[in-house]
């Protein structure tokens, strides 16, 4: 009960150190190391300095007045990210993951990739091609990519808790180019956009984005958002994931610039937009982006949902938003158990967890696009409809708060 009570515990050198850091972690306590020479578990690769203090022995006595000057946002933020590190360390699964990890880096091996969904092909009436698909695309060069190993499992990696059972597909750490880049003698970047368009300079490789649509009974509406995306640039295909296992897609589709592809979901499940199928061929960034946002609040001390009365807003709902393959896979292999079960009994929590799990993985809020014209993809009535929705919601961020430990939207 001590422990709960404290925000810092004392640990000097001692046989049993290990279990006290344990026991520290475990109750939200930020560990302060009383010896510059304690090893500390993975040390290598995790920057404990970002969740503990390390002060001489012979310092004691000053240690609790220099604690007293931290801001509460920092004593936050350690306590944060002391819980990242313990579920690297927490049980013998947590540091079987992490000592793999940690061997393959030294020995400069890499492990699998994250392993792909299969993508269970169907088409309207048994026969559907894009014969008009003329645009120019791009495919993903993660899995050709010669990655080195010494940064697949980059300090970021190991300090942000995301999964390190596979080989990252693309690195978290990337440095952006100069713009300038394309005028360096040898490159082989260029100043020509995909769709022709001429730039200054690219900082990035050229992108593409995947759309994804879940659909169960909504046939109509499904069309009318594949034809509001005929011509849109940068688009790389269209991916509709069937949710309805009683019967097959019928009747004519539309056929526009970009491959449109049916995918059969295994089961009725929200979680089904969720995973990384193997015919996702692009990637994106760090964020949520999209629309239309909403926002947390706290009322009487807790978690509460709610729509953004303001500019101000710390999810984006996934409908019509980014999210980078990556993130589909720590939704799938990383998220905790007791999240996907929940979100498969509760329709209103799928987009809340995939914004929690996107800010805790990476620390950043989402980013809301600004529609400059209306939307509607036929649909007259939805999920937000229904006389409980707010509340499912709050109960939503009531169990994710509960097993993050705590609230992880910026």
């Amino acid at each position: 009960s001590s422990l709960l009570s404290s925000s810092f515990c004392l640990l000097p050198p001692s046989p049993s150190f290990h279990s006290r850091l344990l026991s520290s972690l475990r109750a939200g306590c930020i560990p302060v190391v009383l010896s510059p020479s304690q090893p500390l578990p993975f040390q290598d690769n995790i920057d404990w300095r970002l969740a503990s203090f390390r002060f001489p022995l012979s310092m004691v006595d000053f240690v609790p007045e220099m604690l007293e000057e931290l801001e509460k946002e920092d004593v936050m933020e350690m306590r944060r990210r002391g819980k990242v590190f313990l579920a690297r360390i927490d049980d013998a699964q947590a540091l079987s993951k992490s000592l793999v990890a940690a061997l393959s880096e030294r020995v400069q091996i890499g492990l699998p990739l994250y392993p792909e969904v299969h993508s269970n092909l169907i088409s309207p009436n048994g026969v559907f091609r894009n014969t008009t698909s003329k645009f120019t695309r791009i495919h993903s060069r993660s899995g050709a990519q010669k990655l080195s190993v010494s940064r697949m499992y980059s300090s970021a990696r190991w300090n942000s808790g995301r999964d390190l059972s596979y080989t990252p597909l693309t690195l978290h750490d990337v440095p952006m180019m100069p713009g300038d880049a394309p005028f360096y003698e040898g490159t082989r970047e260029n100043l020509e956009a995909v769709n022709g368009g001429r730039r200054l300079g690219l900082t990035r490789d050229e992108e593409q984005f995947t759309v994804m649509i879940l659909t169960y009974d909504r046939d109509e509406g499904v069309r009318t958002t594949i034809e509001k995306l005929r011509n849109c640039p940068y688009l790389n295909k269209i991916i509709i994931v069937w949710n309805n296992l009683e019967r097959r897609p019928k009747g004519k589709w539309p056929e526009i610039h970009v491959p449109v592809e049916f995918i059969l979901s295994v089961k009725n499940s929200l979680n089904s937009r969720f995973l990384p199928y193997d015919r996702i061929e692009t990637e994106h960034r760090d964020r949520v982006v999209g629309y239309p946002e909403r926002f947390h609040r706290f009322k009487h001390g807790r978690g509460m949902y709610g729509l953004s009365g303001s500019c101000e807003y710390s999810m984006i709902l996934t409908s019509f938003a980014f999210v980078h393959k990556e993130f589909l896979f720590e939704y799938t292999y990383n998220q905790h158990p007791a999240i996907l079960e929940y979100v498969d009994k509760h329709r209103n929590c799928e987009d809340i967890a995939m914004n929690y799990l996107v800010s805790h993985l990476t620390r950043k809020p989402p980013l809301k696009v600004v529609k400059k014209t209306g939307y509607s993809n036929g649909v007259t009535s939805g999920l937000s409809s229904r006389g409980n929705h707010y509340l499912e919601r709050n109960d939503c961020i009531k169990m994710l708060n509960s097993i993050y430990g705590y609230n992880p939207l910026l």
